[in-house]
């Protein structure tokens, strides 16, 4: 598509008539603003032009400059700022003028346009299809000059922002200017092409709006696995929330801002949409206002209906984390609260569980279904899998299926498996089957299990045979054919072998943190006496460019420099000083640069330093903590018919049964394997015969 690329006008703007010009302005500018109603709008005062904004509007305003640039003067010492409010909303100004005068002062005064001048300044590029940007090129200027000997030289000469102003508005850019950019532009004395204006565009409204505070969808959507659709698994069904929960929030209407264009039309923003709060509050929902923001609320424990029912989960994606916008175009029906949603069996019908609130299951979980809330209920046998934040509770038996599970814990679609992340496990009868049930944080209570695996923290079984039990606390009135690993206090009443097969009973050792506490130790003395030579090298090396900034030399050359770039005249002695002393500037300057790059190596090296030496610092506390709190096992034990072996188990990192992470337990858990590829360091302590009572602890 091509762009329009147009001027103002089509014609050339007109330049001052050399016959007509004069440099005797003040009349001329005093006779201009007599003409009409300038005289009243405008005073000019020695130190500068004041207008009375008590009423002007943006229409007069226009006029006004339209009159002042079109007879070839400009604004010297524009206020830009100023200009471009009064071009957007004078108003705006109005209210924050004096209210004893309402003048301001725009500029310092009104100049000619010398003609002379007006040919240095050529059309900008204007892209007029949308009016939003204008392009100007800027290109080095020369003029001839004639020194007091007589001869002729080729000197540069600039640009004036303020009559740079004037010309563009002659062009048809009235607003946008980019001030800053212009001016280095200016003083850059080589071709650039510059965007000199852009439009301001206009900030819409945003409509008002309801914003989820907690995840509320039944998302329905099939997921995949091994990129195939698993229809027995839904994103997310039957939100659940407690009573006086805040579930969405109302987004108030956000005001928009006028925003214009380069050529001063105004851009106006859409027109925003509001909606009453209480239309959307159903059943078991109240609307609440906190601090002026209105909040839907649950009025009693259940499950949710959000406002999107049918709720489209690839074009409403949760975004923000828990936050999903809701326009008024996409609400269905008021928001409900449902005390209560009985489940019975879990299969097929109702595909696997996830909730954000407790569950209660009617009836069974069938083989490859899972379940996933905060709290569970099964009246009724587990088949499948079950995995909470806090407590679940089984009323009849858990199980797989016949032959060895592989371990794999908080994989979701895994069969026979129990996991509470923080609270307790209670299974009414029996666990079987190479099921599993997990609560490294809590508590396991059981009555019987046979062929599985049990890890907890505290653990309480009346009967345990041919499985195995990881845990810190450990409570088994019989066990036979068993292995168990213990990290702090294990208990049994019986302990039984039946044929060749006997019982092993791991306690866990704790690692001594000696060596690693010296090495770590010797490794901060290090850190800390490097930091303190790079200290060291960036105060010597920030001294030595103080001086350079300081020299007195160097102020002066700096002070004349910046005379030429602002035109200002400078002495002989000032050029003489120039030129004698700009090739030690210059190495001063590059010597300072080269410091400057060194201090910022320096300091990047300390700053490594210094999380190094905090890493290792908390690391070396630690340990220290580590070794205060490792608490001596304890093991008591009445054996009967038993032969069984007692040895230490060396976990590498070991810091307590708690923060076991899942790879360990995992290899715990197949300990066959872990003997055979020796994968832990075990140190036999003794094989204890039939028919003895034994209490032992760990001597440090």
């Amino acid at each position: 598509m091509a762009l329009n690329i147009l001027t103002w006008h089509d014609e050339e703007i007109e330049t001052p008539n050399d016959s007509l010009w004069t440099p005797d302005t003040s009349q001329q500018v005093q006779n201009l603003l007599r003409v009409g109603w300038y005289d009243t709008l405008v005073q000019i005062k020695e130190d500068g032009v004041f207008l009375d904004v008590s009423s002007l509007t943006r229409q007069r305003f226009m006029w006004y400059v339209d009159s002042i640039f079109k007879n070839n003067y400009y604004f010297e010492w524009l206020d830009y700022t100023l200009f471009s409010q009064l071009v957007f909303n004078p108003s705006d100004v109005k209210s924050k003028s004096d209210p004893s005068s309402y003048q301001v002062k725009l500029c310092d005064k009104i100049s000619l346009f010398p003609p002379e001048r007006v040919s240095k300044y050529h059309k900008p590029m204007i892209f007029w299809r949308d009016k939003d940007q204008a392009e100007y090129t800027f290109s080095p200027l020369f003029d001839e000059i004639t020194d007091e000997n007589g001869k002729t030289k080729e000197v540069n000469i600039f640009l004036n922002v303020d009559e740079f102003i004037a010309r563009m508005w002659l062009h048809g850019i009235r607003y946008g200017l980019q001030i800053s950019l212009i001016q280095e532009a200016i003083s850059w004395a080589k071709e650039k092409k510059v965007v000199i204006a852009e439009a301001l565009q206009p900030i819409p409204w945003v409509d008002a709006y309801l914003e989820t505070i907690i995840p509320l969808w039944q998302d329905l959507q099939i997921q995949t696995t091994n990129g195939k659709l698993d229809w027995k698994n839904y994103a997310r069904v039957f939100p659940q929330v407690p009573a006086g929960k805040k579930m969405y929030q109302k987004i108030p209407l956000k005001e928009g801002k006028i925003g214009m264009n380069i050529a001063w039309d105004q851009l106006l923003p859409t027109d925003p949409i509001d909606f009453d709060m209480y239309k959307w509050c159903g059943e078991g929902t109240s609307v609440i206002q906190e601090n002026d923001i209105q909040y839907l609320v649950s009025s009693q424990p259940g499950y949710v209906q959000p406002i999107i029912w049918h709720y489209d989960s690839k074009s409403h994606g949760e975004k923000e984390g828990k936050k999903v916008k809701v326009d008024i175009n996409q609400m269905k029906s008021p928001v409900a609260v449902t005390r209560d949603i009985q489940l019975w069996t879990i299969g097929p019908k109702t595909g696997n569980i996830h909730a954000s609130g407790d569950v209660s299951i009617h009836w069974e979980v069938i083989h490859d279904y899972w379940v996933k809330a905060e709290n569970v209920k099964c009246i009724g046998d587990v088949n499948g899998s079950i995995y909470v934040e806090n407590n679940v509770d089984i009323t009849w038996n858990i199980f797989w299926s016949s032959g060895k599970q592989y371990i794999k814990f908080w994989e979701i679609s895994q069969n026979g498996q129990v996991v509470s992340q923080k609270w307790n496990i209670t299974i009414e009868w029996k666990v079987l089957s190479n099921a599993i049930l997990q609560s490294q944080q809590g508590n396991i209570h059981a009555v019987s299990v046979e062929s599985s695996i049990v890890i907890g923290k505290n653990i309480q079984l009346q009967s345990l045979r041919s499985s195995i039990v990881i845990g810190e606390n450990i409570e088994i009135e019989n066990v036979t054919n068993s292995i168990i690993i213990c990290t702090y206090k294990t208990a049994i009443q019986s302990l039984v072998s039946l044929k060749e097969s006997g019982n092993i009973i791991f306690i866990i050792k704790p690692k001594e943190y000696k060596n690693e506490s010296e090495k770590i130790s010797n490794q901060i003395q290090w850190l800390t006496q490097s930091s303190q030579n790079i200290t060291q090298f960036i105060e010597n090396l920030e001294q030595k460019n103080l001086q350079i900034k300081e020299d007195p030399m160097i102020r002066d050359i700096i002070k004349i420099k910046r005379k030429q770039a602002e035109k200002q005249p400078i002495t002989q002695e000032e050029q003489k000083k120039l030129q004698e002393g700009l090739v030690w500037y210059i190495s001063k300057i590059k010597e300072f640069q080269t410091n400057t790059e060194e201090l910022k190596k320096l300091k990047e090296a300390f700053q490594k330093h210094s999380e190094a030496l905090w890493k290792l610092s908390t690391s070396f506390q630690k340990l220290i903590e580590l070794q205060k709190n490792v608490v001596p096992p304890e093991v008591q034990i009445e054996f009967n018919q038993s032969q069984t072996k007692l040895a230490y188990l060396l976990v590498e990192n070991f810091e307590g049964f708690s923060q076991l992470p899942q790879e360990t337990l995992m290899l715990l858990a197949n300990y066959r394997d872990m003997i055979q590829n020796k994968t832990f360091s075990i140190e036999m302590i003794q094989e204890i015969s039939e028919g003895t009572n034994m209490t032992w602890k760990y001597q440090w």
